[in-house]
């Protein structure tokens, strides 16, 4: 059980994935302080702490997105592995039942 643990905080992003995280992030922000000098947003703080807010959630849904994706990639690979178990399993089995009807 404590496998399993660890791998439910294994890292899935690649480092590509979190630099184009980081990416959007910066691009953003970099937007907003030019909204913020050009005089296009009002200077008022309840403005930029909403506009943060949003740009964090979005940040946050994107990475749900990703993760929901690995998961049930993780969760295809898995049942693949159980029905490649069996396949051999019943492979073995039908192998030496032939073996003991030839002797």
């Amino acid at each position: 059980m404590g496998g399993c643990n660890l791998f439910l905080y294994a890292d899935f992003d690649t480092p590509e994935e979190k630099h184009q995280l980081r990416a959007m992030q910066q691009q953003k922000v970099a937007e907003m302080v030019r909204k913020i000098q050009s005089g296009e947003y009002p200077q008022k703080l309840e403005v930029i702490l909403a506009a943060v807010y949003h740009q964090e959630h979005d940040i946050q849904d994107i990475e749900s997105k990703f993760h929901a994706d690995k998961a049930r990639q993780l969760g295809w690979a898995v049942l693949f592995g159980i029905a490649v178990q069996f396949y051999v399993v019943f492979r073995v089995k039908a192998g030496r039942k032939n073996a003991t009807a030839k002797s």
